[in-house]
């Protein structure tokens, strides 16, 4: 069995099988309009014919990027990742940091708390042994996408002596 990560489409000119297609894509996910492009070239040629359609979706609401990185920007904060992670996984999906900070300012999620969750649970109320183990928590924070303050909190609440 092999896996094929090029999988080669029918090429489609008419627009009506175009619009159906990406009406089904919809239907599954939201998508950033980059993202949505980059579908559109794997089965589409016409540049014309592509441009109408985003156009469209874009003014009928159906193509709406502000609602992508609303959908992804929760899920990953209630998935424990911080900003600075959420940042960068939606950075190649072509949506800028001026619009995930605009979103995250209207949220009011507390970053330092969010991250003192994270690390609580994934490590409970344990003692940190020695500087290894805590430079192994620390790199789990930063890795998570929290800023150096906010895990300085989080861990602060296991050791008086940070």
């Amino acid at each position: 069995m092999s896996w094929t990560k090029n999988k080669e489409y029918e090429l489609i000119t008419d627009r009506t099988k175009l619009r159906n297609r990406a009406f089904y894509w919809l239907s599954k996910r939201d998508f950033s309009e980059y993202d949505f492009r980059k579908k559109l070239d794997k089965v589409c040629e016409d540049e014309i014919l592509k441009e109408d359609l985003i156009a469209d979706f874009i003014k009928n609401d159906f193509l709406n990027e502000s609602r992508y990185v609303r959908a992804v920007v929760k899920t990953k904060i209630a998935a424990g990742l911080g900003l600075v992670r959420i940042r960068n996984d939606l950075r190649p999906h072509g949506i800028k940091s001026e619009q995930i900070d605009a979103f995250a300012e209207t949220l009011e999620v507390d970053w330092f708390e969010k991250a003192k969750a994270t690390y609580h649970k994934k490590y409970g109320v344990t003692e940190i042994a020695d500087h290894k183990e805590r430079a192994k928590r620390y790199r789990f924070l930063q890795y998570r996408g929290f800023g150096s303050d906010e895990i300085k909190y989080a861990m602060a609440t296991d050791q008086d002596n940070w």
